[in-house]
């Protein structure tokens, strides 16, 4: 049965995103997924521009304390560098991109098993240095 979440459409058995059946909503000519870091330096310039109403300031805190939570990039340089040195990956979805920084798995195995897309996509040696590549961008 499909599951309804509030300001969404119904998630079907087509979407998978094990599969990379994301929904429309993800289509890749339409919008690209954003890395943490990246929400969290766009929800920053929001607030330093002191453009957030007071109807949105409630969500809007709850994401900034969330994109501060799981940040692990922290510098705006950094977070260029990864988005540049992860456009180069054309092989890999945008949403497998994302989420290899999101989750920033230690090793090609863990990689494949939290983001089964990339089971045949690529071998262990190149996504083990693209994850150590990753690695050196975050802190802790």
């Amino acid at each position: 049965m499909a599951g309804r979440i509030p300001g969404r459409s119904v998630v079907t058995k087509e979407e998978d995103a094990g599969e990379l059946r994301l929904g429309k909503e993800f289509d890749p000519k339409v919008a690209t997924a954003l890395m943490i870091c990246e929400a969290h330096a766009l929800l920053q310039e929001k607030l330093q521009k002191g453009d957030v109403s007071d109807d949105m300031d409630s969500v809007f805190r709850r994401s900034l304390a969330y994109t501060e939570k799981f940040d692990r990039v922290r510098e705006l340089e950094n977070t260029q560098a990864i988005r540049e040195r992860l456009d180069r990956q054309r092989e890999l979805h945008p949403y497998e991109r994302a989420q290899l920084v999101n989750l920033l798995p230690d090793t090609a195995e863990e990689a494949k098993s939290i983001i089964p897309s990339l089971q045949e996509k690529v071998n262990e040696d190149q996504l083990n240095h693209l994850l150590q590549d990753l690695a050196s961008f975050t802190q802790g």
